[in-house]
């Protein structure tokens, strides 16, 4: 829903809505098995952030309200951090900064605060 979103209204609109479906979830640490689902679908979105040029400007912004609200474990955001990281610097190597493009350097910086 926030890739729809965000390549039909931008990413201020994009991250607004990922906010409002965050509110939704709840407050503190999701159930484990909750964790690693949504640890499935953001690095689904990254991998989709990092692979498209013409509609990831900023994607990645877009989800980082995903990664700030604590709702993980610190283990598996070291882990998603350590995976974006990787992902993003492949990226690099085949296409120019894609990873920054697509917001990746402020989406790293929000998941190592968390």
């Amino acid at each position: 829903a926030v890739y729809l979103v965000h390549k039909d209204a931008g990413v201020d609109v994009a991250r607004d809505l990922s906010s409002r479906l965050l509110f939704h979830v709840g407050v503190g640490k999701l159930a484990p098995v909750m964790q690693v689902s949504l640890v499935a679908a953001l690095q689904a979105g990254v991998l989709r952030a990092l692979s498209s040029t013409d509609t990831s400007a900023g994607l990645l912004e877009a989800l980082t309200p995903w990664v700030t609200k604590h709702c993980i474990d610190d283990s598996l955001a070291r882990e998603l951090a350590a995976w974006v990281e990787n992902e993003a610097k492949a990226s690099a190597e085949s296409s120019e900064a894609q990873g920054d493009h697509a917001g990746a350097p402020a989406f790293l910086a929000a998941l190592r605060a968390t």
